[in-house]
């Protein structure tokens, strides 16, 4: 939380330096070879000191969605499990800049904070066979730190256009936080609804970002 405050601060500065006629770019950039239905949105603001020094934040969402048939064993049932995340992600960081005339290479870190949701949704199914009168859900919050380093360039087009690309390297750590798991079984002949907890987990990983993106963003 206090990353996505200080980016806050951060983008209401470069704001109100932006009135004053300091260099401000606001960009986002597009995923070109992406083969999954996953929709992540990203909106960059960057303010230059000077042509060497920069200074970023960076907020992106991610939400994807993916929905299973379970089939009823000689029969004609149809079940569904719906699993649906979505995650917010803002960093803060820094860009060493090397100016050329068109070109301007860069080196850079980040850190940032992730929080969202992974959600399972099973519809007249036990989340592996068809039951007719079985349904479930299940939810559980996400939290993450991470921590970037990258480099990229960007190419000058015309009066403050710009186009470019990124690739960077990312060691992410990712808490799942306690969730619940809630059941309806409409034949049970007891109690028809429980609620389980699901315990907490923990990840890391280190993984390359950013490959394959195109990068448009507008210099002012």
């Amino acid at each position: 939380m206090r990353i996505c405050l200080f980016s806050f601060l951060v983008l209401i500065s470069a704001f109100f330096c932006a009135q004053e006629g300091k260099k401000v770019s606001i960009e986002t950039q597009f995923r070109l070879l992406s083969d999954t239905g996953a929709s992540q949105n990203n909106l960059k603001i960057r303010y230059h000191f000077n042509e060497k020094h920069v200074l970023r934040t960076n907020w992106s969402f991610m939400y994807n969605s993916a929905t299973n048939e379970i089939l009823e064993t000689d029969g004609d049932g149809v079940g569904s499990i719906e699993e649906v995340t979505a995650a917010h992600y803002v960093s803060l960081g820094y860009e060493r800049h090397f100016a050329f005339d068109k070109m301007a290479p860069y080196l850079g870190g980040a850190l940032g904070y992730g929080f969202g949701n992974e959600s399972e949704y099973g519809s007249r199914t036990d989340g592996l066979t068809f039951i007719n009168d079985f349904n479930y859900n299940q939810q559980q919050k996400i939290s993450a730190i991470y921590v970037d380093v990258f480099s990229g360039f960007d190419f000058n087009l015309y009066k403050g256009l710009y186009l470019g690309t990124e690739i960077g390297l990312r060691f992410l750590n990712t808490k799942y936080l306690r969730g619940e798991l809630q059941t309806e079984d409409a034949s049970s002949t007891t109690d028809s609804s429980t609620t389980t907890p699901i315990p907490e987990k923990k990840s890391t990983s280190l993984s390359l970002v950013n490959m394959g993106v195109l990068r448009v963003g507008w210099k002012f």
